[in-house]
């Protein structure tokens, strides 16, 4: 196992349900300075497992339920104020959002005093969400950039990659 605390940011793809002392750990190493990405995907169930106060802690809210689309939905930035929106300046009313389709996400809810959209899908929910925790940063995306949903012959991990204390 490797030991996390030597790494400055960690980017989880596809977030398993975990447990509360998991999720705790999670923010207290974004307290102390670091940063977190989480890509919510299709293994994000059951969303009671999200929505506990330790989850919501780390995401800045509260998945409340997963959603498909006919491919109507997309990524609509309506700032380029963000680090990673910065690079859309000046370009942003030339990107086709909409040739760009996203046919499944999580609705983020009830977001903290903490958390804000940076990016929103064309109904406004958010796309990608920032959570201030302490000194850290962790960055949420609601829908998976990773394989679509059950690629056939490939079998899915049932254990989170783990760091040396179990998180």
């Amino acid at each position: 196992m490797r030991d996390c605390r030597s790494y400055r940011a960690i980017c989880i793809l596809g977030q398993l349900p975990i447990s509360a002392d998991i999720w705790e750990k999670r923010a207290a190493y974004a307290e102390k300075g670091n940063g977190l990405a989480i890509l919510l995907g299709h293994n994000a169930q059951p969303l009671t497992s999200f929505q506990e106060d330790a989850a919501v802690k780390v995401l800045g809210g509260k998945l409340t339920r997963q959603t498909r689309s006919g491919g109507e939905l997309y990524f609509s930035p309506s700032s380029d104020d963000h680090p990673l929106t910065a690079p859309f300046r000046g370009i942003e009313a030339n990107v086709p959002w909409n040739a760009f389709p996203v046919y499944y996400h999580g609705n983020l809810d009830e977001l903290a005093p903490s958390a804000r959209t940076i990016i929103p899908y064309g109904n406004n929910k958010p796309a990608l969400v920032e959570n201030r925790l302490g000194r850290g940063k962790v960055l949420v995306m609601t829908t998976p950039l990773t394989d679509p949903l059950q690629p056939r012959g490939r079998a899915f991990r049932t254990e989170p990659w783990l760091c040396g204390d179990r998180w």
